[in-house]
């Protein structure tokens, strides 16, 4: 019981409810071990399992100690080929090539991953629980990061 009520304490809603509306979601973050900086994995976790985790450590510069999950499904989409990108109204959608949606943020492909990572943490970029990607409107988007 203890433990469902610590990770109650944890959840961060950091969208307008407008936004969470639209599906747009920080939820619950994943916190790494405040004496390690890592995520405790048990030694028998699948390799796939640690490699997820492992990926997640790399990013928790970008979201300051903690990743909230629409992080973790935001490296999930950008792994794939092909993008789904809604537009900034969030009426519109259409599939891009991951070296398409590269250059339209101004990036390589293969700085897509951190540059991406900096506009979710910054506001700039949304991921819907679909998977689908949406620039936000008026939010001041940060300089390429390579």
């Amino acid at each position: 019981m203890g433990r469902q009520k610590a990770r109650k304490h944890k959840r961060q809603r950091l969208l307008e409810p407008g936004m969470r509306a639209l599906g747009v979601f920080w939820g619950e973050r994943m916190e790494p071990n405040p004496i390690t900086g890592t995520f405790m994995l048990e030694p028998t976790a699948p390799p796939e399992t640690v490699q997820f985790f492992r990926a997640m450590e790399e990013l928790l510069p970008i979201y300051g100690g903690s990743i909230p999950e629409s992080a973790a499904l935001l490296d999930q989409v950008l792994r794939q080929d092909v993008i789904g990108v809604l537009d900034p109204g969030g009426q519109k959608g259409k599939a891009l090539p991951v070296a398409e949606f590269a250059a339209t943020a101004g990036v390589g492909p293969d700085e897509l991953r951190v540059h991406a990572h900096h506009l979710h943490a910054s506001g700039a970029l949304a991921v819907t629980r679909k998977g689908l990607l949406q620039t936000i409107a008026g939010a001041r988007m940060p300089a390429a990061h390579g």
